[in-house]
């Protein structure tokens, strides 16, 4: 199409808006010769010849591109007030994310539209510089397009609701500013005045069930006769704060020194917790104090303890499970249901019979005994020499009493069929990979071939809900118990999360390389074949082919278990 020189010099007009807009003061030597070629000599020149010059994208075409830049030349407020708040993308998004933490905008929509437009035109609004020339202005604005091209008309939208809305942004962001100057003043107030404080609080005397990390950790600001402290879930929200403000340069080295110490802290807790379920009895009223006035020193400290805590759990870990390796009936419970026991059974002859705690006792031994009755229990509590005062029974002694509780295990005659051993290989994780109506049609084809049904203790059906309880438990069953029938099978791992698939996979290393494991266990995952899992993913090496029994005989197979 042929043009007229006031459309051309539109054109050319639009284009200086935009450099105004961007803040672009530099001139574009190229762009003016040709500027004065088409506006003054040859105002019949084609657009699509100036466009073919020029290098841009549909600078000059379709209505939608054309509403594009405009609504940026509108939008020069907004730019202006989004370069002076971040240098770059990383910033702009932290920015959004610190609004999200205020109430009234993470009910917003208006966040959402500014990081689409963000994402939209950040190559315009954050890689062209005031100095830059047309070379670096043409990349930038193609890199743009390419993103846009298919919204041209949202993104339009979207930039002109999120201009409306700029008195909003700048709202938010003097209260980002306010959150931002507490949380600094926080830490420095931290380490004039602070301390942290980890472990029991002074009036626990004894063994929590379990121990929750909002009672394990707080801080403590003496500033002369003011004295305040800060709760776990404060702290937590002080560390999320600065973790989002570390990208600014004026704030980052004391930021990054608090964070490294509160991270560091929440391991020694957890630590802690796992110290306690075990039952060592060194921290039953353990406690431990920090002074955060040289944050550097504290850190150093931290970590040591962590170090030396974390290696002295492992130990005592060990120590455990190669005594519950030698009894069989303790491998049905998690460590924190043993320390229950042991510290409930220590006075079970004394308690009424009325305690909750008493018919809760009894309950959890039925999983090894469902017979089992106070008589029972009381005989074999008596005839186990104890000391009366102790608060806790010994793990030994709790193995001798449910040694004795367990009912002796019907035989099975004979081993694993050979049809089964075939196909698996014992000592190892067996993966098979099945449609996802068929996991439960493998299981049972498994336990045909061997001509009985699987017992509770040989299945774990993974669900949202699984715990890393019962996948350790599940794991002592299957690797420590003697018993050559025995076939464990994992079924949905794809259901776990991740860290919940990771804690298979170390526990298993942990059990089978830590211990001198028997290598007769016969552990067989079964997962849906197109889920994605980390323990699909670690053992696809094991993957094994195994042929399914056909449904008519697995319904047969099915009534003779009823």
């Amino acid at each position: 199409a042929v043009v007229s020189t006031q459309s051309t010099g539109s054109a050319f007009m639009r284009m200086d808006d935009l450099k105004k807009t961007l803040g672009i003061t530099s001139t574009w030597k190229d762009v003016e010769d040709l500027r004065q070629t088409v506006c003054k000599e040859d105002f019949n020149q084609p657009l699509r010849e100036i466009n073919s010059k020029l290098e841009l994208k549909f600078f000059f075409k379709i209505r939608d591109t054309r509403e594009l830049i405009e609504g940026i030349v509108d939008s020069r407020e907004l730019l202006t007030w989004i370069k002076e708040i971040a240098e770059n993308e990383k910033e702009m998004n932290t920015f959004i994310d610190l609004a999200e933490t205020v109430e009234d905008a993470a009910r917003s929509d208006r966040l959402s539209g500014l990081n689409q437009i963000i994402r939209a035109i950040k190559p315009l609004v954050f890689d062209v510089k005031s100095g830059d020339g047309y070379d670096k202005f043409k990349i930038a604005f193609n890199e743009m397009y390419d993103t846009v091209e298919e919204s041209l008309s949202t993104i339009t939208k979207k930039l002109k609701d999120v201009r409306d809305n700029l008195d909003w942004f700048k709202n938010i962001e003097g209260l980002q500013t306010d959150t931002t100057k507490r949380s600094i003043s926080q830490v420095e107030e931290l380490k004039q005045y602070g301390r942290f404080i980890i472990g029991c609080k002074e009036e626990k005397t004894d063994f929590f069930e379990e121990r929750k990390i909002d009672d394990l950790m707080r801080a403590e600001i003496q500033n002369g006769e003011k004295c305040w402290k800060m709760k776990y879930e404060e702290l937590k929200e002080l560390n999320s704060n600065l973790v989002l403000i570390r990208v600014q340069q004026d704030h980052h080295h004391k930021v990054h020194n608090f964070i490294q110490v509160f991270s560091k802290l929440c391991q020694i807790c957890d630590t802690f917790k796992k110290l306690n379920e075990c039952g060592h009895e060194s921290y039953q009223k353990w406690s431990h104090e920090f002074d955060y006035r040289d944050p550097e020193i504290t850190f150093q400290e931290v970590e040591k303890l962590y170090t030396d805590m974390d290696s002295e759990l492992k130990t005592f870990q060990e120590q455990l499970e190669n005594k519950i390796k030698q009894c069989e009936p303790l491998t049905n419970f998690t460590l924190l249901q043993l320390l229950f026991l042991r510290r409930k059974l220590a006075r079970f002859p004394q308690m009424s019979i009325s305690d909750p705690i008493y018919h809760q006792t009894l309950m959890l031994l039925q999983a090894i005994n469902p017979e089992i009755s106070e008589e029972d229990l009381k005989k074999h509590i008596h005839s186990n020499s104890q000391d009366s005062s102790s608060n806790s029974m010994e793990l030994d002694e709790l193995g001798d009493i449910l040694n004795r509780l367990t009912p002796n295990p019907t035989n099975r005659a004979g081993d694993i069929p050979e049809l089964v051993t075939s196909t698996f290989q014992k000592g190892k994780v067996n993966l098979v990979k099945v449609n996802k109506r068929d996991i439960f049609r493998c299981v049972l084809s498994l336990f045909k071939a061997t001509n009985r049904g699987p017992a509770a203790e040989e299945v774990l059906c993974c669900t949202p809900d699984t715990t890393e309880e019962q996948i350790s438990v599940f794991l002592r069953r299957t690797i420590f118990i003697k018993n050559s029938q025995q076939i464990s099978c994992l079924l949905c791992p794809e259901k776990l999360t991740y860290q919940l698939n990771k804690h298979f996979i170390e526990e298993y290393q942990r059990l089978t390389g830590a211990f001198n494991t028997r290598s007769s266990y016969l552990l067989v995952v079964v997962t849906e074949d197109n889920a994605a899992s980390e323990i699909a993913s670690t053992y696809i090496a094991e993957t094994r082919q195994f042929s399914l029994a056909d449904p008519t005989v697995i319904k047969d197979f099915t009534r003779t278990l009823r």
